[in-house]
């Protein structure tokens, strides 16, 4: 029951900041088109676990929606042992705020970091060892909407794989018109439980072909 209602708000959330980038990102949408076109044939919505393995071109890009946007800003942790971070003493028992936003979007690492690319997520080819190749394998770590270490979201892999069928199942069956606020200027954040997109309405159509 957590794990389903911790995901409520999480999941639609980033499929309303998911669809946003992808409709401002027509390209990355195309490629999602063709990939779900290639993985379900004729059929209208993904029905097995082996069709969503296949989906990596969607997973990429709500990756770095989450990357860019991620819904869960800060998380509230507390020291178990005592420890220092650089020079600053951290006692066991302190309360840690971490701000996942910073570190993954930060320009000064990578300069395209603010922009929405789902291929960085590709995984390197052999020999890529350069240090713009490092700073964004660093700036990838850097992102960690689901948490990370023994704290990792227990609802992570249903999250991706809910995420995934929604947006094949779009994909496959819809037109993706409109994703914006009513004046069109870029969606403000609010938070509340989550960091959610103020605004933003969708518009489709049925796709006449297949």
């Amino acid at each position: 029951m957590t794990v389903l209602l911790g995901g409520e708000d999480t999941t639609a959330n980033t499929l309303s900041w998911t669809l946003h980038l992808l409709h401002t990102h027509r390209d990355a949408w195309a490629g999602v088109v063709r990939q779900v076109d290639q993985v379900l044939g004729a059929e209208p919505l993904p029905a097995t676990f082996e069709w969503m393995r296949d989906f990596d071109q969607v997973e990429r890009c709500i990756s770095e929606a989450m990357r860019l946007r991620p819904v869960a800003p800060i998380f509230l942790l507390e020291r178990n042992t005592d420890s220092t971070l650089g020079d600053i003493s951290v006692p066991a028992g302190t309360t840690v705020l971490g701000l996942p936003r910073k570190g993954a979007v930060d320009t000064h690492a990578v300069a395209d970091a603010g922009e929405y690319r789902p291929d960085r997520w590709l995984a390197p080819s052999n020999g890529s060892s350069g240090a713009h190749d490092t700073a964004q394998r660093e700036m990838l770590r850097a992102s960690a909407p689901f948490g990370a270490g023994p704290r990792l979201c227990p609802g992570r892999y249903l999250a991706m794989l809910e995420m995934k069928m929604v947006l094949s199942t779009i994909a496959k069956n819809f037109e993706l018109l409109d994703v914006s606020t009513e004046d069109g200027s870029p969606p403000k954040e609010r938070l509340a439980f989550t960091m959610f997109p103020i605004g933003l309405k969708l518009k489709l159509a049925r796709r006449q072909s297949n």
